[in-house]
């Protein structure tokens, strides 16, 4: 499989067990000085071979230009690329990358980030969002949910998230449908994004 890159084309074996495809194209779509360091690569059913990408990523690694954009909440242990926590049912991490990367005034203000089985908590990628773009009344990213054989009725599921994410109701029980969202994505979602309860004092 031929993957662009800004050094001439690449080409990683497909095998089984190997790295998420899509995330291994993104990452090698960004400008060298701006990819992240770590990427984490999410395994796949059937993928490009993970020594290969492994050997690539070692061998593109330079350092970061002067005017890189700066990292996200970076903090110690546990966080990886942009300072976002690695969580179940998270945002692709190669797709938020690549939106952080891009100038400021050329992101897109409704980003569309898949939610995949480890990836950027979107608790904390909303908020940098949110933080980006103070003047939206809505959620800043819209969520991607994988679709399962009996899932969540995707018209009411959207319906809840049109809402900024501190003025949306509290979830009811979405209907079940065939070919609807899967439950364990959207739960996770809204659970990472939506109100926070308070701390209880002890007594």
């Amino acid at each position: 499989m031929r993957v662009a890159d800004t050094g001439g084309a690449r080409e990683f074996d497909e095998v089984r067990r190997g790295y998420d495809r899509a995330e291994v194209d993104a990452y090698f779509s960004l400008p060298a000085g701006l990819r992240p360091d770590g990427p984490g690569f999410a395994v796949a059913r059937r993928g490009y071979d993970r020594d290969q990408v492994d050997r690539a990523v070692a061998a593109a690694r330079g350092p970061a230009p002067a005017d890189a954009p700066v990292s996200v909440g970076a903090g110690a242990g546990g966080r990886l690329g942009r300072g976002f926590d690695l969580v179940r049912h998270g945002y692709e991490r190669a797709q938020v990358d690549a939106h952080l990367a891009l100038p400021a005034g050329g992101r897109p203000v409704c980003p569309r980030f898949r939610i995949v089985g480890r990836g950027y908590d979107p608790g904390q990628v909303e908020g940098a969002l949110a933080a980006a773009y103070p003047s939206r009344t809505g959620a800043p990213a819209v969520p991607v949910f994988a679709t399962a054989w009996r899932g969540y009725d995707p018209v009411p599921v959207d319906a809840h998230l049109a809402s900024a994410p501190h003025h949306r109701p509290a979830p009811g029980a979405f209907p079940l449908v065939r070919g609807g969202y899967r439950r364990a994505q959207v739960d996770a979602y809204l659970a990472a994004t939506g109100p926070q309860p308070p701390a209880s004092g002890g007594r």
